[in-house]
């Protein structure tokens, strides 16, 4: 288990994949996170990133309804991700926060320890639950 994954379970922030994957990658992915809570795979759910569909199948997976973006009374959900159309808009379409993963420097969130800090930053005024890309 990775320090991020560690970090954000320690504070009780569920974890999961949500990815545009075809099922020859799958064994992989799933050798590599065998212990996240929940997953969503584009070749399972039948719809890719950014289609509202799949991101609604990883809130399902996790257990969570998506609901609008900084809305006190629902639960938050965050995703992070290399990809601007299906990591930071689709998910902000489909009712969740969505965050663009800039590993150039020259971004809001540069690295992944990094969004796991805001998470758990946030966390402490909101319930916020964490979705990786």
């Amino acid at each position: 288990m990775s320090y991020v994954h560690r970090s954000l379970r320690s504070e009780g922030v569920r974890v999961g994949i949500c990815s545009n994957l075809c099922e020859p990658y799958a064994a992989a992915v799933l050798r590599g996170f065998p212990k996240m809570d929940g997953y969503a795979f584009s070749y399972e759910v039948g719809a890719m990133k950014p289609h509202a569909i799949i991101y609604q199948s990883i809130c399902s997976a996790l257990a969570v309804v998506s609901g609008e973006m900084f809305d006190d009374r629902k639960q938050q959900i965050a995703m992070v991700g290399d990809s601007v159309k299906c990591d930071r808009d689709g998910p902000r379409a489909a009712g969740m926060l969505g965050f663009h993963l800039n590993r150039s420097g020259r971004g809001a969130v540069q690295d992944l320890v990094q969004f796991a800090h805001l998470v758990i930053e946030s966390r402490h005024s909101h319930s916020v639950k964490l979705l990786g890309a």
